[in-house]
């Protein structure tokens, strides 16, 4: 009887030793998008940079960003839109897009009407939005509106290689 045990056990072990193993994924899956593994999701690219903002920042969902900004965003890949709330007008948006010249004017149409609400109570914060930090490389566009807003940009650029 032990002698059947073993050489079932053996045969069993032989038999996963030969199993084939599959290679590694070529693309991994980022919320419901494919990324390809040699770029970094926004997401990844967020959490490096997030700690640059002098405020703390909220992402907004999908439908937070289309009502806030007016965009289309199945036209984007991927987006992270990330505000501050109350009496800040800090802000990070990345997005990875084939139609990088539509979210820069949806940004700037945004950055521009928030200035505006800003001028009566925030001053400062209405010329951060007027001198936002807006630069597409690639099919990236990073914007930022903070006082670190050039770091930012240099930070996210770097952190997704373009």
């Amino acid at each position: 009887m032990k002698k059947t045990i073993y050489i079932f056990l053996i045969l069993i072990l032989s038999l996963s030793a030969c199993e084939k193993k599959e290679d590694a994924p070529q693309n991994e899956v980022v919320s419901g998008q494919q990324v390809e593994n040699d770029q970094k999701a926004l997401s990844s690219v967020y959490d490096d940079i997030k700690s640059s903002a002098k405020n703390e920042l909220t992402v907004i969902n999908e439908e937070a960003v289309g009502d806030k900004f007016d965009v289309d965003t199945t036209k984007a890949e991927e987006f992270i839109f990330a505000l501050a709330g109350g009496e800040s007008a800090e802000m990070i948006v990345l997005v990875k897009s084939n139609d990088l010249d539509y979210f820069e004017e949806k940004i700037k149409e945004y950055t521009e009407k928030k200035a505006a609400e800003f001028d009566s109570y925030g001053p400062e914060q209405a010329e951060l939005l007027r001198n936002v930090n807006l630069n597409k490389k690639g099919e990236y566009i990073i914007c930022a509106v903070s006082e670190n807003a050039e770091e930012i940009c240099e930070k996210a650029f770097e952190a997704l290689a373009v």
